[in-house]
């Protein structure tokens, strides 16, 4: 049947791409390049050239796999719906998308959401953005290290963050580590983080008491 040699020329296809054969089906049927591109991105590269240039038919195969995006178009790629979808889908996708469109605040917003780690992809502007940062932080503490230095150098921010994920002490700027309550509230979610401190405050006692209740290992990082 076409689905089966279809999915026979697929295989070939992809166990001899690091070869360099490249073996074009261009099947006109959308519904067996959708389905294959659910497994593998590169499918998309055998649909029919009519296929290949349908904005619809595009959208389709990312909403199956957003890594799709990448074997389509170059018109397409730079397509603020297409970026929307791959984010939706993954945030760190943002990293493939075209600068302009890391430079969007809808699609940075919603690939924040999804991977706050995504932040460190975003265009500077919005890395100063304080509702790209808050809601990136929200999602994962550790984004705290993309934001702007300003945004970073925020007390409020610092300990939103460290209360978090302790371990984000090690991002916060110089001055800030040397505030007793937030290194407090660091080694208190996570006692490890007692590593990241200044050497005064690893000899403070109450800290060190926080830290070792939290984590009794945590010692180790007094000396």
């Amino acid at each position: 049947s076409n689905c089966q040699h279809f999915q026979a020329d697929l295989h070939h296809f992809l166990q001899n791409q690091l070869d360099g054969v490249d073996v074009m089906l261009h099947t006109t049927d959308p519904s067996q390049v959708l389905e294959a591109v659910r497994t593998d991105a590169r499918a998309l590269t055998l649909a029919a050239k009519e296929l290949q240039q349908n904005r619809a038919f595009i959208l389709a195969a990312v909403q199956q796999n957003w890594r799709a995006l990448s074997y389509a178009p170059e018109e397409f790629q730079r397509d603020q719906r297409m970026a929307l979808e791959c984010v939706h889908q993954e945030g760190i996708a943002l990293m493939n998308v075209p600068q302009k469109l890391r430079e969007d605040l809808e699609v940075v917003l919603t690939a924040v959401r999804n991977n706050g780690d995504a932040l460190q992809f975003a265009a500077e502007p919005l890395k100063a953005n304080f509702q790209v940062v808050m809601t990136a932080v929200q999602q994962r503490a550790s984004a705290f290290q993309y934001a702007a230095p300003h945004l970073r150098g925020s007390r409020d921010l610092a300990m939103r963050c460290v209360s978090a994920d302790g371990m984000v002490l090690q991002y916060v700027p110089d001055h800030l580590k040397y505030d007793r309550h937030i290194v407090l509230t660091a080694v208190g979610q996570n006692g490890a983080a007692l590593q990241h401190a200044p050497p005064e405050l690893k000899r403070d006692l109450e800290v060190v008491l926080q830290a070792t209740s939290s984590d009794l290992t945590s010692i180790v990082h007094v000396f």
